[in-house]
């Protein structure tokens, strides 16, 4: 009987799946989440100036009426502008001209730095981030560590893909 050398042992074992594990594929790191969410091209930014200023003028703008819950009688308004990307930007603009921030949704490819970006395969956004913290609407979220007011990220999968990423922030 022959005997079979390691190199051909090797071989039929990744052959079959049974190779090294992908070291891309270890484990999480606790704080790699937040640091990809600090590390966003957008992270601070508060104004829709901001945006302009690092996307360039906006594809759309649509601004609806919205009933201040604080003021009795005063509508303000939820604007959202859509930049090439896209990149969908959703604001609370109160009326007097101060806005707030609600969501930054990423719909394309090379917008976001780091593990993740739309079109990722869900098992890297896992493998980089760990399980998700929870679910909304049918879109496994994950949230910042020590960020106070719960501000989540929603992630829109499609056949084991990132199709898009919301960003959330924290308005009241």
């Amino acid at each position: 009987m022959r005997r079979r050398t390691p190199l051909l042992c090797l071989l039929a074992l990744t052959a079959c799946g049974g190779g090294t594990p992908d070291p891309a594929l270890g484990p999480p790191d606790a704080a790699a989440f937040d640091r990809w969410v600090g590390a966003a091209p957008f992270a601070g930014f508060e104004t829709p100036e901001d945006f302009r200023n690092r996307f360039g003028p906006p594809e759309s703008r649509d601004a609806v009426p919205q009933a201040n819950r604080h003021v009795e009688g005063q509508t303000d308004s939820i604007l959202t502008l859509t930049f090439e990307g896209p990149v969908e930007v959703r604001f609370y603009a109160i009326t007097g001209g101060r806005t707030l921030p609600m969501s930054v949704e990423v719909r394309d490819s090379g917008i976001l730095d780091g593990p993740v970006d739309v079109g990722t395969a869900w098992t890297r956004v896992e493998a980089a981030f760990g399980p998700p913290d929870g679910e909304r609407d049918g879109r496994p979220y994950y949230l910042r560590d020590g960020s106070g007011a719960e501000e989540p990220v929603l992630f829109s999968v499609s056949r084991g893909r990132v199709t898009a990423i919301r960003f959330t922030y924290y308005v009241d």
